[in-house]
């Protein structure tokens, strides 16, 4: 079960956790996994939800965009 956090980012750029009562608690450094540009697109490419989108898929988006400020 996944748990759902509410988070801010402080005007530091400090991330921090909004817990329950209201108070702040920082969020630990994890130091990323060091990785290359390559690598970092075949992770990308690898995520099916996160796909780059077609060039026809970005023309529908500019569609309906446009309709709807009309």
């Amino acid at each position: 079960m996944s748990k759902i956090v509410t988070a801010r980012v402080r005007a530091d750029g400090t991330v921090v956790e909004i817990l329950k009562d209201g108070t702040e608690r920082r969020f630990t450094k994890r130091p990323m996994r060091p990785m290359t540009d390559d690598e970092v697109m075949a992770a990308a490419l690898a995520d099916p939800d996160a796909q780059p989108l077609t060039d026809e898929a970005i023309g529908r988006n500019a569609k309906a965009i446009s309709a709807g400020q009309a």
